[in-house]
């Protein structure tokens, strides 16, 4: 089938290298929807330093990319921003660590860019968000380096936060640097109960498909608060959400996203079924 420009589509934080398994059923799922995916790369510190992946060999790895890839899947290396091995989260990675995940990334798959995670925290932020510095020493020096690689960037935050309205200012920076910036990590209930704004894209002044958010800790095989999530997702203009499920922690308090959530198909499904209800408004916006 066609997929249209303006259809909702999966942020998948695919945080595991099940090639001949989840990986398959994303690729057969992608014929269907738009999905972006998150794969941590082997040689790079993982989400949680408590756990990672377990590697086939390289080129089994990289193989699996590249299927992703050509089923239509947009596929992105996880980065994260501080060095995750260090206790949370007193430190930033240095400017050179970060070159060289980011070369260590592309060398083990031919990914189509880079998301960096956490750009929300206070050790990674610009002024109106925390640290002062972090934005001009780090942040933009790793993205422009990604560009340099004919990367494409994800930013995981700053974070639009439930009870403040949105100083669009303080993103600008932010979101032109980006191809896509994930707004918010929240509960289920903190997302199906936002009213700041009635329009993300408006509020930002910023593409509907550069935004997206995740929905976290949705109850196994709960359909019906998925599909609200990502029915509001449509609704308030943002085009990319994983309604992700309860997921599994290590005693880091880490989440791995390891496998996918029980409600697989359902989801599928029902993105599908949001898509093919028809436009609602959202290429009107810029």
């Amino acid at each position: 089938m066609g997929i249209s420009p303006g259809s909702l589509g999966l942020l998948l934080a695919l945080y595991n290298a099940n090639v001949t398994t989840d990986w398959v059923k994303v690729e057969k799922a992608a014929s269907d929807i738009p999905i972006r995916a998150i794969v941590p790369a082997p040689g790079v510190v993982p989400p949680d330093p408590g756990w990672g992946p377990t590697y086939p060999s390289a080129k089994v790895f990289y193989d699996g990319v590249q299927k992703l890839k050509d089923a239509g899947v947009e596929v992105f290396a996880y980065l994260h921003l501080r060095n995750i091995s260090r206790p949370c989260c007193t430190c930033c990675a240095s400017l050179e660590e970060v070159k060289n995940w980011i070369d260590t990334s592309i060398k083990a798959a031919p990914f189509d860019g880079i998301m960096f995670d956490n750009m929300d925290a206070p050790f990674s932020s610009n002024p109106g968000f925390g640290n002062k510095s972090a934005f001009s020493w780090l942040y933009k020096p790793v993205v422009e380096y990604a560009r340099s690689k004919d990367l494409g960037v994800w930013a995981n935050g700053p974070q639009i936060l439930d009870d403040k309205e949105i100083d669009t200012d303080s993103w600008k920076p932010y979101l032109e640097l980006t191809d896509m910036t994930i707004l918010f990590e929240w509960g289920y209930s903190q997302w199906l109960t936002y009213n700041k704004t009635k329009d993300l894209a408006k509020t930002l002044d910023w593409q509907f498909d550069k935004l997206g958010g995740v929905v976290l800790n949705i109850p196994e095989n709960d359909t019906e608060t998925m599909t609200k999530s990502l029915i509001k997702a449509k609704e308030t203009s943002i085009k990319w959400l994983y309604p992700s499920s309860v997921c599994k922690h290590t005693h880091t308090a880490g989440c791995t996203y390891s496998t996918l959530p029980s409600y697989w198909d359902s989801m599928v499904d029902a993105i599908k079924h949001i898509n093919n209800e028809g436009n609602t408004g959202l290429e009107e916006h810029p």
